[in-house]
């Protein structure tokens, strides 16, 4: 296949029990084929100044693009793992995600979360807004310049034109779609048959968990 992809795992992380974070390189050995054979033509094809000029900025252009795969593996209580859906990130993208998740371990929007927070959802509140970011900022850690932008802008005034939904608490069916998505794709044909057989949602979880607990 001309856009066959391999994912070579180069990082993880145990973030609970039967949760890993993975971060995997996305190789697509057919463009690494043909970059390895424009590279050979084209030192054949310019003179060596050319090829020295030229050849750091196609290697640069090629590394900025690099695609990286950022998912989990989770075991299911079947033992047996299986991979989540993520979402894919180029090379050159890394240091503005690196830049937000650096910002969040700061603090960098807390004020932010914190006054949405006290604006919505504690109606009985007093506390001025300000006053929330100064106690959330009280801290001797130095933020970002993106980090201290947020609290700077929140400082200067109340956000505005933020929607807000009201969480609600989830159905017994999307409960049970919940737990069936961390089942493997084997085990939720064996939900879909005792289901299909006359067996109630909550007796065929009830059953499957009695099997292979």
């Amino acid at each position: 296949m001309k856009n066959e992809c391999i994912f070579l795992d180069i990082w993880e992380f145990q973030s609970s029990e039967r949760v890993k974070i993975k971060i995997s390189r996305m190789l697509y050995p057919n463009e690494e084929k043909e970059f390895f054979q424009n590279q050979n033509y084209l030192k054949n094809l310019e003179s060596v100044k050319e090829f020295e000029t030229n050849n750091p900025k196609r290697i640069q252009i090629k590394t900025d693009n690099e695609k990286y795969y950022v998912n989990s593996l989770v075991t299911g209580y079947d033992g047996n793992p299986f991979r989540t859906k993520g979402f894919s990130i180029l090379r050159n993208q890394l240091p503005h995600f690196i830049e937000s998740l650096q910002n969040i371990f700061d603090g960098g929007y807390d004020p932010f979360v914190q006054n949405i927070v006290n604006e919505s959802y504690l109606p009985n509140s007093k506390k001025p807004v300000s006053d929330n970011l100064e106690s959330n900022n009280s801290s001797d850690k130095k933020l970002s310049k993106a980090g201290q932008k947020i609290v700077d802008t929140l400082r200067n005034g109340p956000t505005k034109n933020i929607k807000l939904t009201e969480s609600k608490p989830k159905t017994d069916d999307e409960l049970f779609a919940d737990w069936l998505s961390s089942l493997s794709k084997e085990h939720q044909k064996e939900i879909a048959s005792l289901t299909k057989s006359g067996w109630t949602k909550e007796e065929a979880k009830i059953a499957f968990e009695a099997k292979y607990q």
